[in-house]
Order: structure tokens, then C-alpha cells, then sequence
């Protein structure tokens, strides 16, 4: 069974010590969902040095996705694993909670398979790990345990979507999301 050792991501400029076939690598994709407009460039540069230089690159990348309202909501970042590290669960609940404390109503991360955009409906497909500030990390296993995403589990994205509304509320009104 596939564990997080064998997460991939595709968005990731060659390096020269890669073999010229490589179309994928070692790592995990973040993506952070804000009820509002996204926060500014750079914000999420806290997110860098949770991830020990060497063992791993980070690449932070504005979504090109837009939401029916015509504003981009979600921001990707990219962290290719050269070494994985020890502390696996605590590095993915960090770099999740990163996006929180920005103003990101939800984060979730996996590999290549993990799915793109945030909605209200969406079922988590392919989904690692969550967090959201009510719900905090949600996640089922350790880098060398079997993988369960979230979307197999019954009731979890019943709980996510309401923490990402619960997050997304101002004035106790929920905003729509």
C-alpha cells in the first residue's frame, strides 16, 4: 500500500541533477483557500523555513484557478522532498496551519492526485491532510503507514467544510462560500 514516502508533484522546474525523464518528484503540494480576496505576495514566506534547507525546496505559486466570482481564493505551494524528515505529521500540520494564520479558511495538502480547487462541495479526493482553525490537523496516518485520504473516511469533509465555514463567518454571519 502507498505511504507519504511515495507522494509526487509535477509543477516543479527541472533540476540539473535530475535525469532528463524526470517528469515528476518527491514532495507534497499545500493549497490554502481565503473566503476573500488572497492575502499579499509574500505572506507566505513563513512556510520556507519549517522545511529544513536541503532536505527540502519550497515554491510558493498564486493558483491560476479563479472561484465563479472571478477573484483567486487559493494559493499553492510546492515542497520538494530531497530527505523526508522525522517529524513528518508535525512538518504537514505546521505548514497547514501557515495558511490559517494568514486568513486561508482551510488548507489541505497530498501528492500530484490531491484535487485542485476548494468548494463547498467538494469531496477531498486524493487529500492527505486538512486544517482548519475549528477542525485543526485532520489526518490518518504517518509518512510509513498506509495512506487513507480523507475522502475515505465517512463524515470528514462534512467536518472540514464546516470548519472552512466557520472560519469564513465575520459578524457571526456566515459569509458565502
Amino acid at each position: 500500500m502507498e505511504t507519504a514516502r511515495n507522494f509526487t508533484i509535477t509543477s516543479w522546474p527541472m533540476d540539473p541533477k535530475d535525469s532528463p525523464l524526470v517528469i515528476a518528484v518527491p514532495g507534497v503540494k499545500f493549497s490554502g483557500w481565503w473566503p476573500d480576496a488572497l492575502p499579499e505576495a509574500g505572506l507566505l514566506n513563513n512556510l520556507i523555513p519549517i522545511w529544513r534547507v536541503g532536505a527540502a525546496e519550497v515554491k510558493i505559486e498564486r493558483d491560476i484557478l479563479e472561484d465563479p466570482d472571478g477573484i483567486k481564493h487559493q494559493v499553492c505551494a510546492y515542497v520538494r522532498i530531497r530527505q523526508h524528515p522525522e517529524r513528518w505529521l508535525g512538518l504537514i500540520g505546521e505548514s497547514l496551519k501557515c495558511f490559517s494564520d494568514q486568513g486561508a479558511a482551510i488548507s489541505w495538502c497530498g501528492g500530484w492526485e490531491c484535487f485542485l480547487q476548494y468548494s463547498p462541495m467538494e469531496a477531498f479526493a486524493g487529500c492527505y491532510a486538512a486544517y482548519t482553525v475549528a477542525t485543526g490537523l485532520i489526518c490518518f496516518g504517518d509518512i510509513d503507514e498506509p495512506i487513507r485520504y480523507l475522502d475515505q473516511v465517512p463524515g470528514v469533509a462534512r467536518r472540514l467544510h464546516d470548519g472552512a465555514a466557520l472560519a469564513a463567518r465575520t459578524d457571526g454571519k456566515p459569509r458565502s462560500t
